[in-house]
C-alpha cells in the first residue's frame, strides 16, 4: 500500500477533521484537493511580461494607444492586431529589402490571452475596414456572376468565375482550403481569428498532420510560392501569393502544439511574433465609440486608401522598399548581436527564434514604412521594427524559461488526476497507454509525464508501475 499524498492528506484534515488512512479511501471531494495541491506544485514559475513598446508602433502607435486607453485593451494586445492588419494591407503591394534579399511583407502573430481579455474588441476596430470591404465587394462579385449567368444561360463556362473571389481575410482555413483560395484568388490574404482553438485543435494541427501543415505555411512565410502537384488536386504552380496570420489564442489551448519540438525545430513557430500580455485588470463600465476618434479616423482612412489599391497577380513584381544607409548599418549590428547571442550567448533556449530575428525586423519595418508612405525604410524605422522584434524575442524566452514548458503540466495533472482514481492510487505504466487519459496514450507523452511527475515527488515508479507518493 503506497503513501497518499501528504498535502491532499493535510488538506482533508482541514476540511473534514479526518485524515483518510490510503488513497483508496479518497473520495471525490479529497481527490479534487489532492489535485488542487499538485496543481500548486507544478505550475510553472511566474515570469514578468515584458513590457510592449507601443511607441515603436510609429504611424500605428496613436490608433493602439486608443484602443489601450478608451477600449481597454492590453497594449500588446491591440499592438499585435494592427501590425498584423497593416503586414495584411501592403504585402500585395511591396516587398522588403533585407540582409538576405528582397522578402514578402508577410507576417505572421500570436497572442496569448485569456478568454475576456479583448481579443475580438481589439479586431473590431483593427480589421474594421477590411471586412466592410469584404463584405461590399464579395457582394458586388456575386451580383455579377448571377448577371452573367442569367445573360448566357447556356453558356456551360456560366459557372467558372471571369474574376477572383475579393476574399481578403478569413478566421479559420485548413492548409488544403487555403492553397486553393490563394491559387485562384486574390495575392494577398489573411487568416485572423479571435478563436485560434479551432485551427490548433483542427485535423490539419494533429500531431500526424502537423509537420505537413506547417510546411506550407513556412513556403508561405518564406517567398510565397504555391507550388503542389496532387493526384486529386492536380499541379498548382503560382508564384508572388502573400499570407498574414494573426492568431489569437487561450495559453492553455496553444499548450501542445506550442510544445512540438517539431514544429519548433522545423521553424513553424520561429515565424511568429509573439506577445504574452498579463491578465487584464479590472475594467470599467463606460462605452466604446472609436468612431468618434480623430486617431481611428486616420487609422481607417489609411486602411481603406491600401485597400482601394489594385492588387497584381504576382506580388514578387511589386517594388521594393530599400533601406538607408544608416538604417542598413543597424539591421547588420542587429543581425551579429542575435547571431552571437544565439549561438554562443543568452538567447541559446531560442536559438530558431533569434536566428529570425533580424529578418523579422526588417519586415516590421517595411510594413510600418508601407502604411505610412514612405519610399524606403528609414532609421527610425529600423530602430522600431528592432524594438518590436525584441518585445516577441523576450516573450519566447519567457515562455521557454517556464518550469515545464506549455504543455507537459496540464497533461502530467490528467495523469496524476487519473491516478488518484485507481486502487491504491496506483497504476500498471502499460494500461497508460490502454486506459489512461487520451492525450497520454503515446510513450512520448505518457513518458513525459511521469516524469514530470516523479520529478516534483508526486508519484514513484518501481518496475512496471507507477504511484503517488508524499512529495
Amino acid at each position: 500500500m503506497n503513501q497518499s499524498l501528504h498535502a491532499a492528506n493535510h488538506a482533508a484534515v482541514n476540511v473534514d477533521g479526518h485524515r483518510p488512512s490510503d488513497p483508496v479511501s479518497m473520495g471525490p471531494r479529497e481527490r479534487g484537493l489532492a489535485l488542487e495541491v499538485a496543481r500548486q506544485i507544478l505550475s510553472p514559475k511566474k515570469t514578468s511580461s515584458p513590457a510592449y513598446p507601443m511607441s515603436a508602433l510609429g504611424p500605428l502607435a496613436d490608433v493602439c494607444e486608443f484602443m489601450a486607453t478608451e477600449g481597454q485593451v492590453d497594449m500588446a494586445m491591440a499592438g499585435q492586431t494592427v501590425l498584423a492588419t497593416a503586414s495584411l494591407l501592403t504585402q500585395g503591394l511591396f516587398r522588403v529589402r533585407t540582409l538576405a534579399g528582397d522578402k514578402p511583407l508577410s507576417l505572421f502573430l500570436m497572442t496569448l490571452a485569456a478568454s475576456g481579455d479583448g481579443k475580438s474588441h481589439a479586431e473590431s476596430v483593427a480589421l474594421g475596414p477590411v471586412r466592410e470591404w469584404q463584405e461590399r465587394e464579395v457582394t458586388k462579385h456575386r451580383e455579377t456572376e448571377i448577371e452573367r449567368r442569367r445573360a448566357r444561360p447556356a453558356d456551360r463556362s456560366a459557372g467558372v468565375h471571369t474574376a477572383p473571389c475579393p476574399y481578403r481575410v478569413t478566421r479559420d482555413a485548413t492548409p488544403e482550403a487555403l492553397r486553393d483560395d490563394l491559387d485562384a484568388g486574390l495575392c494577398s490574404q489573411g487568416v485572423f481569428t479571435a478563436e485560434a482553438a479551432a485551427i490548433v485543435s483542427g485535423y490539419s494541427m494533429r500531431p500526424e498532420q502537423r509537420a505537413k501543415s506547417a510546411a506550407l505555411f513556412n513556403l508561405l512565410w518564406d517567398d510565397g510560392l504555391l507550388s503542389t502537384s496532387r493526384v486529386t488536386a492536380g499541379r498548382i504552380e503560382r508564384p508572388g501569393v502573400r499570407l498574414a496570420m494573426h492568431w489569437l489564442i487561450q495559453p492553455t489551448l496553444a499548450a501542445e502544439v506550442l510544445a512540438d519540438i517539431t514544429l519548433t525545430e522545423g521553424g513553424f513557430w520561429p515565424r511568429f511574433l509573439l506577445a504574452c500580455p498579463p491578465p487584464l485588470a479590472p475594467r470599467r463600465a463606460r462605452m466604446f465609440e472609436p468612431e468618434c476618434s480623430s486617431s481611428v479616423q486616420t487609422y481607417w482612412a489609411r486602411c481603406n486608401e491600401l485597400l482601394d489599391r489594385t492588387l497584381p497577380q504576382n506580388a514578387n513584381t511589386c517594388p521594393s522598399l530599400r533601406m538607408t544607409p544608416s538604417a542598413q548599418r543597424r539591421f547588420e549590428t542587429l543581425f551579429e548581436e542575435y547571431e552571437n547571442a544565439a549561438r554562443l550567448g543568452a538567447l541559446r533556449s531560442i536559438k530558431p527564434v533569434a536566428l529570425r530575428a533580424t529578418e523579422q525586423a526588417c519586415r516590421i519595418a517595411g510594413v510600418l514604412a508601407a502604411f505610412r508612405g514612405g519610399d524606403d525604410i528609414s532609421e527610425t524605422d529600423a530602430v522600431n521594427g528592432a524594438h518590436l522584434a525584441r518585445y516577441s524575442i523576450d516573450c519566447w524566452k519567457s515562455l521557454a524559461e517556464c518550469s515545464e514548458g506549455p504543455s507537459v503540466v496540464p497533461n502530467a495533472l490528467q495523469l496524476y488526476g487519473w491516478l488518484l482514481e485507481q486502487d491504491d492510487a496506483e497504476a500498471e505504466i502499460s494500461d497508460i497507454l490502454r486506459l489512461g487519459p487520451p492525450k497520454l496514450r503515446t510513450k512520448q507523452s505518457r513518458d513525459e509525464c511521469m516524469q514530470v511527475l516523479t520529478s516534483a515527488g508526486l508519484a514513484a515508479r518501481s518496475g512496471n508501475r507507477i504511484t503517488t507518493m508524499t512529495p
